[in-house]
């Protein structure tokens, strides 16, 4: 759980190796941008609600083969 700190950007190796991760909740932050996540083969469930995200490009998903809820609630989006 990352949220309600103030992270402001993901950098495209921040997750690397957490193969085993199933849910990740960045909630209540600062992030305006995402790079790229890394392969997290095995997350199912991923919170981005109330950040600052104007923009999300379609690739950044393109490996989240499990991922079953997608929060992006309260953003610029």
């Amino acid at each position: 759980i990352l949220k309600d700190n103030i992270l402001k950007k993901i950098k495209k190796y921040i997750f690397i190796g957490l193969k085993s991760l199933i849910e990740l909740d960045l909630e209540n932050n600062l992030i305006k941008e995402i790079e790229e996540f890394d392969k997290l083969p095995n997350l199912k469930w991923l919170s981005l609600a109330r950040n600052q995200l104007e923009y999300l490009n379609s690739s950044i998903f393109f490996n989240f083969y499990k991922l079953s809820y997608l929060n992006l609630a309260e953003n610029e989006i």
